[in-house]
Order: structure tokens, then C-alpha cells, then sequence
């Protein structure tokens, strides 16, 4: 399954091959157990540029888009959107007590019915390093030590986005719908 910090800065091409750009967000709604992405916003040497998730077409280390950047439609995020990096990443994310629990080092994505959706929280190691580019580098000393980087995935649909993360206001975070004992109960897998 890819990871935010994985497709995250890729470059954007057009048809022709001309590069226009990089990934630099990916938006969505929160609704639903794993929201499904909607808008990619793109770094362009013009500044930012929101479009629909769609009018990308994800190949081997970019982004092709279906059609020329000026011709395609800019769009516009909705209040109740999340910016995936902006909003997300390196938030805390609270107990349903409101204690301080883990911070969200990276998003867990998955293509599903040819949709990509957010499906879990990285709150391990793991995904710290994955973000900063070392997490091959780490596995393989973990290896040679005989042991393996555990996986620190919270479930997206047992993470609830507050109200400030909705505002640019205050630093946002998001907050557990279960207690913090029971994540203890979770399997990694889950």
C-alpha cells in the first residue's frame, strides 16, 4: 500500500511528456470509513493549483495528467475538506479523554476500486523514517540485528478529524474513537 510521504513531491507531466509540476497535497472530505481522495494540489512554478483527484492518472514514479494544465479546471476545496499534509501530518492525535497519545508521522493510502483512499494513521518509527527516506536504511540494520521496525498503524475509520483541523487557526489534531487502553487490544494488521 503506498504511503503519502511516498507519492507525495512526485512529479506532474502532461500528455506530451512536459513536466508542469510536483504533488505537493491531496484533499478529501472526511466522510465514510476511508475517504476516497478528491483533489490533488500541485505545485507549479505559477504557485499552487487545485484539481480533481481524477484528472490524474498515477504511472511509474509521476504523475501523467489527462490533459494539458492550462485546459484543465481548477477547483475549488470545499470548508469541510482535509489537506492531507497540511492538516494531517504531524498532528497529534488524542484519546477519546483528550490525553495526548502519538503524533501522525504518515498516511496509510490504498487503491480500492480504482479509487485512492486514506486508510490508516503511521503514528510508528517507522513511518518517521519512511518520511525522511530512511526507512530501507533502517530495515536493513533492524535485519542484521535479527529483529524487524514494528508497524504503527491506527485504522482511519477509528480517527476522527477535529474541529481544528478543519480551521487554519490553531494547530489542528485529531482524536481517537476509542479509548487509548484499547489500542493496546488492536492488531497491527488492523
Amino acid at each position: 500500500m503506498p504511503y503519502l510521504s511516498e507519492i507525495q513531491h512526485r512529479r506532474i507531466i502532461e500528455p506530451n511528456g512536459n513536466e508542469v509540476g510536483k504533488l505537493a497535497d491531496v484533499a478529501l472530505v472526511p466522510q465514510g470509513q476511508f475517504p476516497a481522495a478528491q483533489w490533488a494540489i500541485l505545485a507549479t512554478p505559477a504557485g499552487e493549483k487545485t484539481i480533481r483527484w481524477a484528472e490524474l492518472a498515477p504511472e511509474i514514479g509521476h504523475f501523467r495528467l489527462r490533459s494539458r494544465l492550462d485546459s484543465t479546471p481548477t477547483a475549488t476545496l470545499p470548508p469541510e475538506a482535509l489537506r492531507l499534509a497540511r492538516d494531517l501530518l504531524d498532528k497529534q492525535i488524542v484519546d477519546t479523554h483528550g490525553a495526548k497519545v502519538v503524533r501522525v508521522n504518515d498516511l496509510q493510502l490504498s487503491e480500492v476500486d480504482g479509487q485512492l483512499r486514506l486508510v490508516g494513521a503511521d503514528v510508528g518509527l517507522r513511518g518517521l523514517l519512511r518520511r525522511v527516506g530512511a526507512e530501507g536504511v533502517a530495515e536493513r540494520v533492524a535485519g542484521l540485528a535479527g529483529r524487524k521496525l514494528p508497524r504503527g498503524i491506527i485504522p482511519w475509520h477509528l480517527v476522527e478529524p477535529l474541529e481544528t483541523a478543519l480551521t487554519q487557526t490553531q494547530p489542528a489534531a485529531v482524536r481517537l474513537t476509542i479509548p487509548h487502553q484499547k489500542l493496546a487490544l488492536l492488531h497491527p494488521a488492523d
